[in-house]
């Protein structure tokens, strides 16, 4: 599972658009600015399955993982 998420709410709601989510699904969580500690509004998808593959792929080129590195 990997979460989909960013204080724009829009831009939220557009990448789940392309991944087929429900925009009943979005969550919203308040989360720590860290580099000013204030609050700051947040929303996210939960990716599972199909849809994590889908957001991997539409992420960008794959990196290859080198063998025998921690």
């Amino acid at each position: 599972m990997a979460h989909l998420l960013s204080s724009n709410r829009q831009a939220v709601l557009d990448a789940g658009k392309l991944l087929d989510m429900q925009c009943e699904w979005i969550q919203y969580k308040e989360l720590k600015d860290v580099a000013t500690g204030n609050p700051v509004d947040s929303w996210h998808w939960d990716l599972l399955r199909e849809r994590l593959s889908r957001a991997v792929e539409l992420a960008g080129p794959k990196v290859p993982i080198l063998e025998g590195r921690p």
